[in-house]
């Protein structure tokens, strides 16, 4: 959803940052599932570095999995 409502509102260079974040987080947390701030277990929240977007996952110790769950903009997380 917020891929398309950035391409609607000709925001593809976001769009096109927001993937190579969203990329770059898993790819941090394939190796550090640890590393974002903790909520309620096993969910946890990581923030992009240039985009006003944060990352709520999902780390399964027991399993060694970590689950993508949501993408929220600050302005919807507040």
């Amino acid at each position: 959803q917020q891929l398309l409502w950035l391409d609607a509102n000709g925001r593809t260079s976001w769009r096109d940052r927001l993937l190579d974040e969203v990329h770059q987080v898993a790819l941090l947390l394939r190796e550090f599932p640890r590393l974002g701030e903790a909520d309620e277990p096993p969910h946890r929240r990581i923030l992009l570095k240039t985009l006003p977007f944060a990352v709520w996952y999902a780390f399964m110790a027991e399993e060694e999995r970590v689950v993508l769950l949501r993408l929220f903009h600050f302005r919807r997380w507040r």
